[in-house]
């Protein structure tokens, strides 16, 4: 068992300037949790609410609702934690420890889709869900007593958010760290730790809650430390049944806890803000929850707001080239530097005769869009498809010289594909219905 955390005394003198902490509601039902605090999306239909934490195993109760409103934490929502609930509230001036006193039992699923092994007093929130819209995303903070300066070097605490497809039975850990897509656990992410241990994802790790870091009064929850402010996005088939599993566990002992932080109502579709066809999520790119402070081409203007993020005179849509709605992750002659940064003329070129092509104006649209080229025949293959590869059906199109008409008014809000065969090749480029 792990050695206690040496406690500092501190004197405190209150005042009106003491900052607020979070406060916990945990008079709510499993299906107001879920259902009112952290979906809360008409979009969305809810069934086979499971929510297992202490509480089922004769142990105090590890899930609850909170509210941050009068705090400094950025928001409010559902908390996971692997001891007390109750105890979660700042200052950080006590060591949570209370799955020691409480022990319960691991997760074998988070096992399974994270590095850890000997799991101990898992939190999960777990349900069905069938969605009439095409993805989900939400915000979330994991903080944790293993933060002191020694622990997170050898106590990998995790969280999983597990995505089961139930038509296929294949299950994903939709959870990780955007630049190496590792599980997140303490370990995974943390700063350095003088003659201990080096950093790792350090840009990932948010702050501790201690001095000399930082006033120990001041902390709006009771842990050392916490990560940044994460995005979740699941890409989901419309009307098709999944099952969403939201677990943490104490990893190695059961001492120190750990929680989780999910904001409310914060499922949905993911922002796309500007319109240009890449979520607001992944144009946030250091990941740190502030989309205002990324700006690749010095612009002024942030990526979330800018459509040609790196000024090269093509839209970042245009640059997805793999088209995952990510344009982060294309690396066509695989030199290391994403396509939409890359200055290879190859690239550029290729986009360039794709453009050449044909025309679509306007996009966004919200009622038609009209095609034009100068090879494009009355009778041209035309098709939608939407982001999961099924096909839209077309119902009204009308043909005036080189130039299509095309009726997309009754289709749903979002982003999809367009396919036209030109020459005798298939040409496909995005279309977003706003």
């Amino acid at each position: 068992m792990k050695k206690r955390l040496l406690k500092f005394l501190f004197c405190f003198t209150f005042s009106t300037t003491l900052t607020s902490q979070i406060t916990i509601d945990e008079t709510l039902t499993s299906q107001q949790i879920v259902e009112d605090v952290l979906v809360n999306n008409p979009e969305f239909t809810i069934s086979n609410i499971v929510l297992s934490g202490g509480a089922d195993f004769s142990s105090v109760n590890s899930i609850a609702a909170f509210d941050a409103s009068a705090s400094t934490f950025p928001f409010s929502g559902v908390v996971l934690s692997t001891g007390a609930a109750i105890s979660i509230p700042g200052p950080n001036d006590t060591v949570l420890a209370e799955g020691d006193e409480t022990l319960w039992g691991g997760d074998a699923d988070l096992e399974a889709y994270t590095e850890i092994t000997n799991s101990y007093n898992a939190s999960s929130i777990q349900f069905d869900f069938t969605a009439t819209i095409e993805y989900f995303a939400f915000n979330f903070i994991f903080a944790s007593e293993e933060y002191n300066q020694e622990f997170e070097c050898s106590f990998p605490d995790a969280f999983a958010a597990l995505l089961t497809d139930n038509s296929t039975g294949i299950t994903t850990n939709i959870a990780f760290i955007p630049t190496n897509n590792e599980p997140i656990s303490i370990s995974n992410i943390r700063p350095e730790v003088p003659n201990i241990c080096e950093a790792v994802n350090e840009t990932y790790f948010d702050t501790y809650n201690f001095e000399p870091f930082s006033p120990v009064a001041d902390a709006p929850i009771d842990f050392n430390g916490q990560m940044v402010e994460f995005y979740i996005q699941g890409n989901i088939v419309v009307d098709t049944s999944y099952t969403l599993k939201l677990v943490i566990a104490d990893a190695t002992d059961s001492v120190y806890d750990s929680a989780l932080f999910i904001k409310n109502e914060a499922f949905g579709l993911a922002a796309d803000t500007d319109l240009d066809g890449v979520f607001d999520y992944n144009e946030d790119r250091n990941r740190n929850g502030d989309l205002t402070d990324d700006d690749t081409d010095n612009d002024m203007i942030p990526d979330y707001l800018d459509t040609d993020d790196d000024g090269d005179g093509i839209l970042t849509i245009d640059e997805d080239y793999n088209n995952n709605v990510n344009p982060f992750d294309d690396d066509i002659n695989e030199n290391g530097i994403v396509d939409y940064l890359d200055s290879d003329k190859t690239i550029l070129g290729l986009n360039e005769i794709e453009n050449s092509l044909f025309s679509i104006v306007p996009n966004p649209a919200s009622d038609y869009i009209i095609i034009t080229s100068n090879s494009l025949k009355e009778n041209t293959s035309i098709k939608l498809y939407s982001l999961q590869g099924q096909e839209i059906p077309l119902h009204q199109r009308a043909y005036q010289g080189g130039k299509l008409m095309v009726d997309i008014s009754s289709i749903a809000k979002g982003v999809y594909f367009i396919s036209v065969y030109l020459n005798g090749n298939e040409i496909i480029k995005k279309v977003i219905k706003k």
